[in-house]
């Protein structure tokens, strides 16, 4: 008989271990100022681009003898140390947790933390997506839920005053990275305080609900602008003539001209005004008097 619960601890030191070699990546790259995407993994001494199989978490540097398979350069031993502890940590987790929503939001965490501890030791400096996140996200609930925490007494009563809680916060960020970070960062929040209060995971629906109202109440948005990032600017109309041809018309941003919050022609950001019945969308920037 299939243990399933066997095969999902496998696959989470499996997903642990390919996620932190992609956080060997960001380990090296993000200090350097170099992109995480392009160019593909390579070895730094002769540049040799490093194919799939040569890429497989712990087993490829076991079966390469840790060395390049261009130039023989030797390979850190630390890329497999990296990879083992996501591996070990995501089955931590897994094992602790179980199938429920808490498992891929510690994953995250912990992938965050793996970057910024390596970052930090080889370079004294910790990353502005992990420095964000942490500065803005958690301090922003934590007085709000030790409030809540010390005046309620059942789960019911705890619900809707974080619930309050979770609508009286709002925050915008202009990078997406940021956002995730620190929406998943309130998200953790909300479940830890939960358990520590009851010592039991919050359901599914409360999850979902906090999930929502984070959603609504920390945006991505150009705080110059009161827009969704690099929505507004020249916009270009081809207007096809009987005898020119097309001729290009293009119409300026009016609100970056003339530097009017009101009048940019990109989207419009919006937030919901919890405190109506239906909780209407309102634009951001009609807050502003």
């Amino acid at each position: 008989m299939i243990d399933l619960y066997a095969i999902l601890a496998v696959y989470s030191f499996i997903t642990g271990a390919f996620i932190a070699s992609f956080l060997n990546v960001v380990i090296w790259r993000v200090p350097r100022g170099e992109s995480i995407v392009s160019p593909p993994s390579h070895c730094p001494k002769c540049g040799a681009a490093v194919r799939w199989w040569q890429n497989i978490p712990v087993l490829s540097w076991i079966c390469l003898r840790g060395r390049c398979a261009g130039c023989r350069a030797p390979i850190s031993p630390r890329y497999v140390l990296v990879e083992m502890l996501g591996g070990a940590l995501f089955l931590a987790v897994f094992t602790t947790f179980g199938l429920t929503p808490a498992t891929p939001v510690y994953w995250l965490w912990i992938s965050l933390m793996i970057a910024g501890s390596f970052i930090d030791f080889d370079h004294k400096l910790l990353p502005d997506f992990v420095t964000d996140a942490m500065a803005e996200a958690l301090p922003l609930l934590d007085r709000k839920l030790r409030v809540v925490s010390e005046n309620t007494e059942t789960t019911d009563e705890w619900l809707k005053a974080a619930q309050l809680a979770y609508k009286s916060t709002y925050g915008y960020e202009w990078q997406g990275d940021n956002l995730l970070i620190a929406r998943e960062a309130m998200l953790i929040s909300f479940i830890e305080y939960f358990e520590a209060k009851f010592g039991k995971q919050p359901l599914l629906k409360s999850l979902n609900y906090i999930a929502y109202i984070i959603s609504w109440n920390v945006w991505q948005m150009d705080g110059l602008k009161g827009v969704v990032p690099d929505s507004c600017g020249d916009k270009v109309e081809i207007e096809q003539t009987l005898f020119d041809g097309p001729i290009e018309r293009v119409t300026p941003c009016e609100g970056c001209a003339k530097d009017d919050i009101r009048r940019h022609n990109g989207t419009y950001c919006l937030i919901r005004d919890w405190g109506t019945r239906d909780h209407k969308k309102i634009r951001f920037i009609d807050l502003i008097k």
